[in-house]
């Protein structure tokens, strides 16, 4: 049993070894937990859904449409459907999920994964090449956004901040992609 004087920082670390991107971890710790607010608008992905419920103090409510105030939430998903405006918090773009005011995207042609981005914080302990999907879609790239996966230039996987929060494009179907049977999807989830 390890007792600690109360909220703060810690820091775990094993000697240096050979692969030091897991040498040290951190945990904030808090008297209270947080209970993260997670809306799901759309047709909720049962995998996605199941890693988010295995993360602890997550809560998940799904609606069919945006609803005002989504800036209570900590993180939006909108998956497969359009919605009328961008929501003012953390957003996860999933399947063809898009602003109204976009256009429909077309299907990539041979979307396999043909690159990737090892170096960003949401592809950490994450193998993309685990992602098979036989379905994905052209989607512009975000401005400002990184590409993390890509199937012959076309963004799978992109990351960006703005001014109300982080946003992450999803742009293939994820429950035939294979990736949600693989070890490094939960991983990417707690990520997020």
């Amino acid at each position: 049993d390890l007792e600690l004087p109360g909220p703060g920082v810690l820091r775990l670390e094993i000697p240096a070894d050979a692969g030091p991107h897991d040498n040290a971890v951190h945990f904030v710790l808090r008297r209270e937990p947080l209970i993260g607010q997670v809306l799901y608008v759309g047709d909720p992905t049962l995998p996605l859904v199941a890693a988010l419920q295995a993360i602890e103090d997550i809560e998940v409510t799904a609606t069919d449409a945006l609803p005002n105030g989504d800036e209570t939430f900590d993180l939006v998903i909108v998956d497969g459907v359009e919605i009328s405006r961008r929501p003012n918090t953390n957003v996860l773009w999933l399947n063809n999920g898009r602003l109204a005011s976009g256009l429909e995207p077309s299907l990539v042609a041979d979307p396999y994964v043909t690159g990737w981005d090892t170096g960003h914080a949401l592809s950490q302990s994450v193998d993309w090449a685990a992602i098979t999907p036989e379905r994905a879609y052209q989607l512009p790239r975000l401005p400002g956004a990184t590409v993390l996966v890509e199937a012959g230039g076309a963004p799978l996987v992109q990351a960006r901040t703005t001014p109300a929060g982080r946003e992450i494009q999803l742009s293939f179907d994820l429950g035939q992609s294979g990736w949600p049977d693989h070890g490094g999807f939960p991983v990417f989830i707690s990520n997020v």
